[in-house]
């Protein structure tokens, strides 16, 4: 009796498509020995096969990028630790100095929540990344010679005194308090911010004009011992004191009309007062100009008033009241007249050595009186 079926595989089952180089098929037919053979021919083409499809894998530049990038970023906080860390050996600093110092973000920036003090430090330049300083930057006395690389913020002060910086290039635009550039051999005002919430001190710089400098100004503003022949420029008004001492000036033209404290004026050129601020809220200092004349005073001085060593021969023009002392050594003038009276000065009247006429004369018209003595004179009172 003839069978129904051919094959021992279910008959029900749907028919499996049959390759031509399937193995198995070729053993039922040809035997074992040609189905290892074909099983081996089959490994290797799928081998060869395989590695040719990922080498032939082509990626765009998109994508090639967006590679890199995600491989950078992976490793950008490592990199920036080691980096860190090698800078921090060349300003003699440690591994525990940096993880107490420095926060390192994932996208490998650098941040200091409070100061970061390097002053005389053998610093050339800040670490690459630094974003920010939470608080007070301090640089004084370091080796850098430029501002790029600086933190585009510092929320306190920035103190650069006594370095190489030649140029503003870099600064920061936003410094939360004071700026002190003081004996920096600057020599352009360009680039400074716009805005001194605290002090700013350019003491002993190079600068010769005032071009660039910020017009609002909360603290004290110090210009002394610099080569502007001008005060164009200036704000007209600074929150705190305008120091202005030793400077190349020869008049009060452009000078800011409201000055919160102290004005300082000694040992300038200035042959007049004319043009002087209206307001002045502490002390006013002329020691050792060239005035003649005190025309041109306000009305009332907040503070000391100091116009020795001046060729000044009278006293009038004097202000009606001086809170402070009143400095008048070593004038030529003769007279006490154009002297407020006694109860508007706050403290003394003070003179030199050679001035006992006056000394005298002034006590005895009810003058708390004083004599400054210079050093000689004192080292001589001593041994006597």
């Amino acid at each position: 009796m003839t069978r129904p079926f051919s094959t021992i595989e279910n008959p029900f089952t749907p028919e499996k498509h049959r390759s031509t180089d399937n193995p198995e098929l070729i053993g039922k037919i040809l035997g074992a020995e040609a189905e290892a053979a074909m099983r081996s021919a089959s490994a290797d083409a799928t081998a060869e096969n395989k590695g040719k499809g990922e080498s032939d894998i082509e990626l765009s530049d998109e994508e090639r990028a967006k590679i890199a990038a995600e491989k950078e970023a992976r490793e950008a906080p490592e990199r920036a630790r080691r980096d860190l860390l090698v800078w921090a050996k060349e300003i003699e600093k440690d591994e525990e100095w940096v993880d107490e110092t420095f926060t390192i973000h994932s996208d490998g920036t650098l941040t200091v929540a409070g100061d970061l003090v390097l002053a005389n430090l053998p610093v050339k330049h800040l670490p690459k990344g630094l974003k920010k300083v939470g608080g007070t930057l301090e640089m004084s006395y370091t080796d850098i010679t430029s501002f790029e690389g600086f933190p585009e913020e510092i929320s306190d002060d920035l103190s650069c005194k006594r370095t190489n910086v030649t140029s503003l290039k870099g600064l920061p635009k936003k410094i939360g308090h004071s700026l002190d550039l003081g004996q920096t051999p600057i020599t352009s005002l360009v680039g400074l911010p716009a805005e001194i919430t605290g002090n700013l001190s350019l003491w002993g710089t190079k600068i010769t004009s005032l071009e660039g400098l910020s017009q609002k100004i909360d603290g004290d503003l110090n210009l002394g011992t610099t080569e502007i022949t001008s005060l164009y420029g200036l704000p007209q008004k600074i929150g705190g004191s305008l120091l202005l001492d030793e400077t190349k000036i020869t008049s009060l033209d452009g000078i800011s009309q409201e000055i919160g404290r102290d004005l300082n004026l000694n040992s300038t050129s200035i042959t007049s007062l004319q043009g002087l601020s209206e307001k002045i809220g502490g002390s006013l200092y002329i020691f050792d100009t060239m005035i003649t004349s005190l025309e041109g005073l306000p009305r009332e001085i907040n503070g000391d008033l100091d116009f020795s060593a001046t060729n000044v021969t009278s006293l009038r023009g004097l202000p009606d009241k001086i809170v402070g002392n009143i400095h008048m050594e070593s004038l030529t003038c003769t007279s006490l007249d154009g002297l407020p009276p006694p109860e508007n000065i706050g403290g003394k009247v003070i003179f030199s050595t050679g001035q006992k006429a006056l000394f005298h004369e002034a006590g005895e018209r009810g003058y708390d009186v004083s004599i400054h003595y210079n050093a000689l004179e004192q080292l001589d009172r001593d041994d006597g």
